[in-house]
């Protein structure tokens, strides 16, 4: 199983309606993240689900694992050695 972590020297902000501002710093850009890739964010970054599991939950049968491939190429997550 994958499991990834936020990248270092990555910031974010949530706003108020759930999207994710994030960008590698201090160069940027900052990437705006709605629907299933602020759920990927959360997961993996908020509330420490690694595995992506949090994020499926409530998505409609949506698939987590491309949102999070693209964060870890734009250099906001990592892929992490599995224990």
């Amino acid at each position: 199983m994958t499991r990834f972590g936020r990248a270092p020297d990555t910031g974010a902000v949530e706003g108020d309606d759930g999207t994710v501002y994030a960008a590698r710093l201090p160069d940027g850009p900052i990437l705006v993240l709605t629907g299933m890739a602020a759920r990927v964010w959360r997961a993996v970054v908020d509330a420490g689900e690694h595995d992506l599991e949090s994020a499926r939950d409530g998505a409609a049968g949506a698939d987590p694992a491309p949102f999070a491939e693209a964060l870890v190429e734009a250099g906001l997550l990592t892929v992490q050695e599995n224990a």
